[in-house]
């Protein structure tokens, strides 16, 4: 893994990201990783696609190398979306495909229904269009145990 830079956010937080193959004039693709994780998912697509194409890797806040979020409250699919626009800003990247593991899935479907004009493609790989409670193979009863799980680790 490359260094890498930071960004920072209107409200205190620090975005890390990184291009690999930055001279590359191919479409860049921008790889959004799942809940918690830290590029795992990503060496083969890195491998097959870097001659020829920019790859960008960056952390949600909190995750990574990126910073806390400085409100918890404001952490949304919205908000991470956005994060998402400010690192293609910053790389000036006007358009991108999108790739996205497990949270990742959600996040570039809710970056393409705030900025569809940006995304070139999407790759989603092994997530959820909705929240997974709701859509996990149609088992509508999950959300409720979440509920539950959640309501016990508060305690």
């Amino acid at each position: 893994m490359t260094e890498g830079r930071f960004l920072d956010t209107d409200d205190g937080a620090r975005i890390w990201f990184d291009i690999l193959n930055p001279e590359c004039t191919g479409t860049p693709l921008v790889l959004c990783d799942g809940l918690g994780c830290d590029g795992f998912i990503w060496p083969y697509i890195i491998q097959a696609t870097s001659p020829t194409h920019r790859i960008v890797r960056w952390h949600y806040r909190g995750h990574g190398q990126s910073t806390p979020p400085t409100n918890r409250a404001r952490m949304t699919l919205q908000l991470l979306a956005q994060d998402l626009r400010l690192v293609m800003d910053a790389l000036e990247l006007p358009q991108a495909v999108l790739a996205g593991h497990s949270l990742g899935v959600q996040v570039i479907l809710e970056f393409y229904r705030q900025y569809p004009e940006r995304v070139f493609g999407l790759v989603p790989v092994c997530g959820s269009y909705g929240r997974p409670g709701d859509t996990f193979y149609g088992l509508t009863f999950l959300r409720s145990g979440f509920e539950v799980l959640i309501n016990l680790a508060k305690t």
